[in-house]
């Protein structure tokens, strides 16, 4: 019938297929907001089913117009949930914002599978096309979840909130490890090993929502935090004297500093593996991690001193002796 009649024909049936969703699923009445995202999929997956039913047989199977109904779909579900969010800015819920995000991103997966694009990462980056010898996403991926990423900025600004919490509890928290504490874990302060689930939750988290600027972000909290952590946990726990008592808080800041400092260099480099190729020169964790050694250089400065003040004695001692009228060298001398 030749390509103008075929794409009219098309669009005029899609068109038809579409409008008691675009009817009922209005961004400015209530069947349109985030609340009823999963009623929006369920009302789509329904009129994929009925498709199937009648009307599969009318179409030649490479015109392809149940992959093209699912795609005017998705236009006119990505432009929706971008009103929606535009119109809540920083008042949307954050709870709301990521459980639709995650339905959403389940809906995709879904149309992968059953249009057979195949996902072998399972996960969303942040490219449309081939970029830097990597394959584009499948079809589907990012064809409504993108709308969510521009508006990623307040989620970010919650989990600033969280750490802040954290942080509170952290500063309350015992700094020693309690006697209880099997003898094979790391002496090191509790606290920092919570510190560092909280950014392997939060960036597990973050890579499946968004791998650009959402990303990039988050990592400068990291950055931000990690100091504060340095400067007003580990800082405060190193003691200006040294006495036996205080040679525990003196390991234990050494040990906490090499822990985290091992740690924030594989959090970086994970975090460069997997934001995308313009954001890679943003992530920098060099102050943070200069930080953690100049901790672990006076907590050693502080061991050796120590030593040599308790070892000054036994050195004179030592220097006063006259070795050349000694006759027997006992295991003691």
């Amino acid at each position: 019938i030749g390509n103008d009649h075929h794409t009219r024909l098309v669009n005029w049936f899609c068109t038809q297929q579409l409008k008691e969703i675009k009817s009922i699923f209005i961004s400015s009445d209530e069947a349109g907001s985030l609340e009823n995202i999963s009623r929006r999929f369920l009302f789509f997956k329904k009129l994929l089913k009925n498709y199937e039913q009648f009307f599969q047989n009318y179409f030649p199977e490479d015109w392809k117009v149940e992959e093209q109904l699912t795609s005017k779909f998705c236009e006119f579900t990505k432009d929706s949930i971008k009103q929606v969010l535009s119109e809540s800015g920083k008042n949307t819920d954050v709870d709301l914002m990521l459980n639709s995000l995650q339905q959403t991103l389940d809906f995709e997966k879904f149309l992968n599978s059953k249009f057979k694009y195949k996902d072998p990462d399972e996960s969303l980056s942040s490219s449309y096309e081939f970029t830097d010898g990597k394959e584009a996403l499948p079809k589907f991926s990012q064809s409504i979840s993108s709308a969510f990423e521009p508006f990623l900025g307040v989620w970010v600004d919650h989990q600033n909130t969280f750490l802040s919490n954290k942080f509170l509890e952290f500063l309350s928290a015992p700094k020693l490890p309690s006697k209880e504490q099997d003898e094979h874990q790391a002496n090191v302060i509790p606290s920092s090993a919570d510190l560092f689930r909280a950014y392997r939750h939060l960036f597990s988290q973050c890579a499946t929502l968004s791998t650009a600027g959402p990303l990039r972000d988050l990592a400068k909290l990291f950055s931000k935090w990690s100091l504060e952590y340095s400067n007003r946990i580990m800082k405060p726990t190193l003691p200006t004297t040294v006495n036996d008592e205080s040679v525990a808080y003196i390991t234990l800041v050494l040990n906490t500093a090499d822990y985290c400092s091992t740690t924030i260099t594989q959090l970086e480099e994970k975090l460069i593996e997997t934001i995308d190729e313009g954001f890679k020169k943003d992530i920098n964790f060099e102050p943070v991690k200069e930080s953690f050694i100049k901790l672990m250089n006076k907590s050693i400065n502080l061991l050796v001193y120590k030593i040599e003040t308790e070892s000054e004695f036994s050195w004179r001692e030592m220097a006063n002796t006259n070795w050349s009228h000694m006759e027997d060298v006992g295991d003691q001398s």
